[in-house]
Formats: structure tokens, C-alpha cells, sequence
């Protein structure tokens, strides 16, 4: 017969209870981590938004800016008896939907897309941009001055008119591009 040894062997391993702290230690870690992931694809999103609003902006600045200076009909290099003191002196009617006929910057005063979302020039809608909104505005008053060389005085032709668009995308997020449009006509009058 063999002889029990009086040695009490001792088993390695995890009971129960520490494997469930274990569990819940991994459970809370992991938790943690997709939340900050969530974020962060959320975060990624903003970017994405800022550089279409971006793109939609510039599109508009740069359209606004091809145009003329004047309306024809007050363009004083095509009407040289004419010089005028206000480079829109009437507003013109014109709808947002079809900006084809527009001729000069003047006419993109007050241009607004609405909240169906931006438009090509022909006034089709641009697929996939539904929530974007497009503003513009065209400021071409007395005292605006670019530098020390143009300004827009009081009685003379203006040399100089600044072109504001802004776009809000879908979380409401506006965007502002601001640029100056010179008009490239030397106003003979006294003291211009």
C-alpha cells in the first residue's frame, strides 16, 4: 500500500469569482472605447462638411467674381457719358432658381439657395447637397476701401465692392468666405 503524503497539493489556476471581475474590468475597458471611437467617427464627420461648405463657397465666390464690375447698362468704359455714383442703382428682379442671365456682381445682392440646397447656374439642384445653404451678399457703399489706394468716395464711381458668401451646411454650421471685386475704371471726376 501506498502512503497518503501529509502534503496538501495546491491546484493552479482561477476560481470563479476572479473570473468575473475579470469579465467586468474587460466589459467597462471595452465601453470605454467604443464611446470614445463613437466620437470620434462623429468628429470625423465635421470635417468632411467644412470642406464641402468650403468647396460650395469658393464655387459661388468665383462665379460671382467672373462677372462685371457694372450693369451693363451703367458700365461707364461701355457708356462713357454715364458715370455712376452706385454700382446698383436699381436692383434688379431676378430669381435664385436660374442665375444664367445674370451679367454682372450686383445681381448676386441678397442670393440665398433656400433650404431645398444649392443650385447650378441653369437652376437645377445639385444632387446630394440638400442640406447646404448658400448666401451671398455684394456691399459696394461709400466708405469701403481696399488698401490705400481704392476706395469708394462719395460722389465719385466705385472702385471697389466686397463679395460675402456664406455657407451653412446640414448641422447648421456656417462658413464665411469674404473677397474684393475693383472695378478697373479711373473715375475722371475732381477729387476721385
Amino acid at each position: 500500500m501506498r502512503r497518503c503524503s501529509s502534503r496538501i497539493s495546491r491546484q493552479a489556476g482561477l476560481t470563479l469569482i476572479e473570473l468575473v471581475i475579470a469579465i467586468v474590468v474587460l466589459g467597462i475597458a471595452a465601453v470605454a472605447i467604443l464611446q470614445s471611437l463613437g466620437v470620434q467617427v462623429l468628429a470625423n464627420v465635421d470635417p468632411m462638411l467644412r470642406s464641402q461648405s468650403r468647396l460650395l463657397a469658393e464655387a459661388t465666390l468665383n462665379e460671382i467674381q467672373t462677372k462685371a464690375f457694372f450693369d451693363s447698362d451703367d458700365d461707364p468704359v461701355l457708356n462713357p457719358g454715364s458715370l455712376p455714383t452706385d454700382v446698383c442703382p436699381t436692383p434688379e428682379t431676378l430669381t435664385a432658381d436660374d442665375r444664367t442671365t445674370w451679367d454682372n456682381i450686383c445681381d448676386y445682392h441678397g442670393y440665398d439657395s433656400g433650404t431645398d440646397g444649392p443650385r447650378y447656374r441653369d437652376g437645377s439642384l445639385m444632387p446630394g447637397l440638400s442640406g447646404y445653404r448658400v448666401q451671398a451678399a455684394v456691399n459696394a457703399g461709400f466708405g469701403l476701401a481696399l488698401g490705400s489706394g481704392l476706395s469708394n468716395q462719395a460722389g465719385c464711381v466705385p472702385q471697389v465692392a466686397r463679395i460675402t458668401v456664406t455657407v451653412t451646411d446640414p448641422r447648421n454650421q456656417p462658413l464665411t468666405l469674404d473677397a474684393y471685386r475693383t472695378s478697373y475704371f479711373d473715375d475722371p471726376g475732381v477729387g476721385c
